[in-house]
């Protein structure tokens, strides 16, 4: 296939030939520190089909034996709250069969309200992570939030460190509808954290600032987010 586009004030031809591409939702990697396993997890959306990817990311991060973990979350705009409660079981397995959070619809469906816990079953690779660093900008939300608000209670607000920009505040869910020949979907509930809390409309605040930097890739120890992560482990602060 051919496009003709503008560069540089001239046009030009370019040619495209269309390809299948794997792209992974997940992806783990170990980051070797001070003598330390640091387990680093990419997760783009809260996917049914990215459950087989978390679980060989964590299958990696324990036998790898990680002393730390950080989750990258800086692009993730949310998906399955089911997802999201699978990662908290593979974050935290001390946990089992404890409440995660909970739906609060609105007053005219409270029948609907529901609750989501830590599995009753501990897998081989869940962890016991005492302290969790999320990577986080304006495009973290819903179910990513989710995540950082429901281990607060558990890990406590001083271990769910998060780092980058403000998150983007959506702390509700919705549930499809159809009229006619359309299918809307219908802000319907709140989604709270064991201790009741929601996320803020103005989303999570960064425990510390860093830019989201494009001139690196994912899992560079040089990306500004993630050595920002790194410094935060090495000196238990902010760079």
């Amino acid at each position: 296939t051919t496009f003709t586009v503008l560069r540089n004030g001239q046009e030009e031809e370019v040619n495209i030939t269309p390809n299948a591409y794997t792209f992974h939702v997940a992806q783990g990697k170990v980051i070797q520190q001070d003598n330390k396993n640091i387990g680093y997890l990419r997760y783009d959306s809260f996917t049914s089909t990215s459950v087989n990817e978390l679980e060989q990311a964590f299958t990696q991060f324990k036998q790898a034996n990680i002393s730390d973990l950080i989750i990258d979350l800086r692009y993730n705009g949310g998906g399955s709250i089911a997802v999201a409660s699978t990662l908290l079981d593979n974050i935290s397995n001390t946990h089992a069969g404890e409440r995660q959070g909970y739906l609060d619809w609105n007053a005219n469906y409270k029948h609907k309200n529901a609750n989501f816990y830590f599995s009753d079953e501990v897998e081989p690779n869940d962890l016991n992570m005492k302290r969790v660093i999320f990577l986080v900008t304006k495009n973290s939300a819903s179910a990513s939030e989710l995540v950082i608000s429901a281990l607060k209670p558990y890990l406590g607000v001083n271990n769910v460190i998060t780092i980058g920009t403000q998150t983007h505040g959506k702390n509700v869910g919705m549930s499809g509808r159809v009229y006619g020949n359309n299918y809307y979907f219908i802000i319907n509930f709140y989604v709270r954290n064991n201790a009741g809390e929601t996320t803020s409309s103005h989303g999570i605040a960064p425990t510390c600032s860093a830019e989201d930097d494009i001139s690196h890739e994912f899992g560079d120890t040089q990306e500004k987010m993630l050595s920002s992560a790194l410094y935060y482990i090495q000196n238990n602060r902010c760079p």
